[in-house]
């Protein structure tokens, strides 16, 4: 349904009646992945959002993708 459970409709009520909280179908691009961008994306990430973290320092780039912070 698209109006959710009734527990999330109570968490949202200013939410229009189309809105899916569905979380899973969400797509996020973080710009900076400093010390407020890669925190945020790892937060969305637990969340099952698919995140997309963008950064212009290719060796900080190299870093995340082997798995270091």
């Amino acid at each position: 349904a698209l109006l959710g459970p009734p527990q999330v409709r109570k968490e949202f009520p200013q939410a229009p009646a189309s809105f899916n909280p569905d979380l899973r179908f969400m797509k996020i691009a973080v710009i900076g992945l400093g010390y407020v961008g890669l925190p945020l994306s790892i937060q969305f990430a637990r969340s099952c959002v698919s995140v997309r973290g963008i950064d212009i320092e290719a060796q900080k780039v190299g870093m995340l993708t082997a798995g270091k912070s």
